[in-house]
């Protein structure tokens, strides 16, 4: 590809109106997240206006949800178009949904848990009909990424679930604590969160990308920044307002291992492009 042609192409992604529109929405997560993080930290460490705080932090995580959502929407859209987006919202509808009902019901897979009123309207009564989508807000940025070091289905899997857990290492500390968004029944060695919730939510997010992978339309190239971009807010978003709960750790741990994926995701890059180098240059 000669440097015209990509500054062609770069310059029409610039253009995209998905691409415009998700930048914006990303904005206006960024502001949601924003004010929520000032708000806490107005309410836990003063001085505040007396306000209804929860029914504030219930709007903007309900608000969060569904801007970061929709900025996952578009640039898959765009990028892989609707057949693809279709099969992994099923996907995080059936599996990841389903093992959320099923948990609520029974303790299994993740253990023990209900949820509140914080985020929404629920479906069949147990959990709110915003965390499917939830799974898929998260899910295409560990697709994207998974991709982009050329895994196969097993490996983009493994990847999407280790990935997803990060997540949940930060997430969790913070929904549990203040005005929580569900409340864990038995306990747990992190937090209150039992291990066994950290192994199903790598499984269920291997299982669910795996599928895709193995199953979903073939996947187009694309190395927008964007959807990078969403997964590193929202986990900065969770593990700062879990250290703004006293949940300090929480920040620590997601931290470090990010950072150890990130490394290893670089030198899997570095791998590839030896390899295309040597394959290249010929014998």
């Amino acid at each position: 590809m000669s440097e015209d042609t990509g500054a062609r192409q770069s310059g029409s992604r610039k253009r995209d109106p998905l691409v415009r529109v998700a930048g914006r929405l990303l904005g206006l997560n960024v502001a949601l997240i924003v004010f929520s993080l000032v708000g806490t930290a107005a309410r836990l460490h003063g001085p505040a206006p007396e306000w209804d705080y929860e029914t504030i932090a219930s709007v903007m995580a309900i608000a969060n949800i569904i801007t970061a959502s929709l900025v996952s929407l578009l640039l898959m859209v765009r990028s892989q178009g609707w057949r693809s987006v279709i099969l992994l919202l099923a996907l995080c509808t059936v599996i990841a949904g389903g093992l959320e009902y099923a948990s609520t019901v029974t303790g299994f897979p993740f253990g023990r848990y209900h949820y509140t009123r914080a985020l929404g309207p629920m479906l069949l009564g147990q959990v709110p009909a915003l965390i499917p989508i939830a799974w898929f807000m998260m899910l295409y940025p560990a697709l994207q990424m998974g991709h982009q070091l050329r895994l196969g289905p097993l490996g983009l899997g493994l990847a999407a679930g280790l990935v997803l857990m990060v997540w949940d290492l930060a997430l969790d500390p913070a929904m549990t604590t203040g005005f929580a968004a569900w409340v864990w029944e038995d306990g747990g060695w992190y937090y209150g969160i039992p291990l066994q919730n950290f192994v199903a939510w790598f499984a269920t997010a291997a299982v669910v990308a795996g599928i895709h992978a193995a199953r979903g339309p073939a996947w187009r190239r694309d190395d927008s920044a964007l959807p990078v971009m969403l997964f590193l807010l929202q986990c900065s978003f969770a593990g700062v307002l879990a250290a703004l709960y006293g949940r300090i750790w929480a920040l620590v741990v997601t931290v470090n291992v990010l950072v150890l994926l990130a490394l290893a995701a670089d030198a899997r890059l570095r791998r590839l492009s030896s390899y295309v180098e040597q394959v290249r240059g010929g014998p």
